[in-house]
């Protein structure tokens, strides 16, 4: 523009900024219009009235305390466009900006809306903008008498810069512009009759209303809540959500033949083990296994061919058995996985309106990306460990027992000092995850209502208030994180001292028994190979059970979402 319509500004002037799209937030209509700043009764009470929302507040079950939904969604165009002026005149800045916002509303509330925020005629001494700088981006003609001064775009260029009358005698070089200003005067002119014969009555209308107060108090509140608190299920997750994973992943065939893999694959591998120990005790003489004599050692590298030709046949087997197993793990939580994602989808694609007005949108993106994510790939990682660390205790606990039936009591002792441990801290661990889950919500709701309203947030100079709201909801999400992280620190300190006493147990049970029991030194290494694993087991298990339960709680949240009402049918 030329400098003769080009704004100037100073560095320290306040500015306040009316949208043609209202940013509403997914809070109270008070806090809509405060923005962050201090209450002032009196003024907020002009404003009000000013914006016609006194009306609209009594109707609204908790007056002003009445929460709006996402994006404005129970409220009218008209209805969020007075609100967003409302926060741009409260606000009280040296220039104020809107937007185009009388095009939202109707004829009558937008006369008495001009009349009560923009007239600046003699009769109207407090006026709320008289100490600020208005511009206001319209289409509507009708007002253009009634403002200071006109400045004229068409298709992006400055036509005209002035007074109403000089407007009248304004005649432009250009043909286009000169008939884009006969239209505009036209206008003018053609609604100047009827604002003045309805503008009395309008204001009238309006007197009746003024008495009531639609300042709500604190005890109220809760007459106008519409969103509800995420629900979220209590200490450790139950027996019934983990047996929805087996349903979701294939249901007894699948369980069967995953205890059928392990069994092989388990087994396999201890028949290794034992097939080495075995070989160790054939130095020096011959040994016969299962009818088969093997030669001796020392009778040179042709004697190794029989063993090796054994240990690599139970290699290949063992292989197999192990991609088997994992295999089918995998594509049961794969099978879990699309199944509970495409129940819920489906459930909240035929969700009624309702559902979508008093809940956030970040609650909801919170169960298609991070819950989702869990049960895509967390979940079905730490229950195919899981189940394997299952096989690889019950195969340890075997092996030791079978060979020295002492560890029986040491075992029976170690494993009940475990399962007091883990449910102690299941008490908490599951928990301190769902909280975790549910903290999301909010950083992902925050998030995109302040991507919506940036223009909004940074006219009002807010985006300190903003980004602390955003930090205040990361920093209740990683407080539950990291004492979820550290409740599994504290349970995995007490399991490795429960393996090393078991290690412990199991060298002085071969130092001690070694004569008694007969065992040979590969006997010795394989039974003291087995007692030292049941350390690393329990990290395993531990380390995989919590990771499981803690995504677990993901399926949890998306069979809530399987459980919402649904539109009846359009099909009749």
């Amino acid at each position: 523009s030329s400098d003769k319509t080009s704004i100037m500004m100073a560095s320290d002037a306040k500015l306040s900024y009316a949208a043609q799209t209202p940013f509403i937030l997914s809070t109270t209509v008070r806090e809509n219009v405060l923005f962050g700043l201090p209450f002032e009764k009196d003024r907020y009470e002009k404003v009000l009235d000013a914006c016609c929302l006194r009306p609209d507040l009594l109707l609204w079950p908790a007056g002003d305390l009445t929460e709006i939904g996402e994006r404005g969604v129970t409220m009218s165009g008209g209805q969020k466009a007075r609100v967003s002026v409302a926060r741009a005149v409260y606000a009280n800045a040296d220039v104020v900006l809107f937007d185009d916002i009388l095009s939202a509303l109707d004829a009558g509330t937008s006369q008495r809306l001009f009349d009560n925020v923009f007239d600046n005629n003699v009769h109207n001494k407090d006026r709320l903008l008289q100490n600020s700088g208005t511009i206001l981006v319209t289409h509507a003609e009708h007002v253009l008498k009634r403002v200071d001064k006109i400045l004229v775009l068409d298709r992006g260029q400055s036509i005209f810069c002035g007074t109403w009358a000089q407007l009248q005698s304004f005649q432009s070089e250009n043909t286009r512009h000169r008939a884009t200003l006969l239209s505009m005067r036209s206008s003018a002119q053609l609604s100047a009759s009827s604002d003045t014969t309805n503008s009395s009555e309008k204001i009238d209308a309006t007197k009746n209303v003024k008495q009531v107060s639609v300042i709500a108090k604190d005890t109220d509140a809760s007459k106008g809540e519409l969103k509800s608190d995420e629900q979220r299920e209590h200490g450790g997750s139950s027996v019934g959500v983990w047996l929805l994973w087996f349903v979701y992943a294939g249901g007894f065939f699948f369980i069967i033949m995953q205890v059928i893999f392990l069994i092989l694959d388990r087994g396999s591998y201890v028949v290794i083990d034992w097939w080495l120990a075995i070989w160790t005790s054939s130095a020096g003489t011959e040994i016969t296994v299962f009818g088969r004599t093997f030669p001796n050692q020392y009778d040179g590298i042709q004697a190794q061919t029989p063993y090796l030709i054994v240990y690599v046949v139970l290699i290949v087997f063992m292989f197999v058995f192990l991609v088997a197993r994992t295999q089918w793990a995998i594509h049961g939580g794969i099978r879990a996985s699309r199944r509970v994602f495409s129940n819920m989808t489906h459930r909240v694609l035929h969700a009624p309106m309702s559902y979508f007005d008093t809940t956030p949108l970040g609650r909801i993106i919170n169960r298609f990306t991070y819950d989702v994510e869990q049960v895509d790939i967390a979940l079905a990682q730490n229950m195919s460990i899981l189940i394997i660390c299952c096989s690889w205790a019950v195969a340890a606990q075997v092996v030791m027992i079978s060979i020295v039936p002492y560890m029986a009591l040491v075992n029976a002792m170690v494993f009940s000092l475990y399962f007091v441990m883990l449910r102690y801290y299941r008490g908490a661990g599951a928990d301190l995850q769902r909280l975790d889950a549910v903290s999301r919500s909010p950083i992902a709701a925050s998030l995109s209502e302040s991507i919506d309203g940036a223009a909004t947030i940074k006219a009002f100079d807010k985006n300190r208030h903003f980004a602390l709201l955003f930090q205040n909801h990361i920093n209740q999400n990683s407080s539950a994180m990291l004492n979820f992280v550290a409740g599994r620190r504290w349970l995995a300190v007490r399991l490795d001292i429960l393996g090393a006493f078991v290690t412990l147990c199991a060298s002085l049970c071969i130092t001690v028994f070694s004569d008694q029991l007969g065992l040979s030194p590969g006997l010795a290494g394989f039974f003291f190979i087995w007692g030292s694993t049941v350390s690393i087991t329990f990290a395993f298990f531990t380390n995989s059970f919590s990771e499981a339960e803690a995504a677990i709680t993901s399926i949890e949240r998306m069979h809530s979402m399987e459980m919402l009402p649904q539109e009846r049918s359009m099909i009749t």
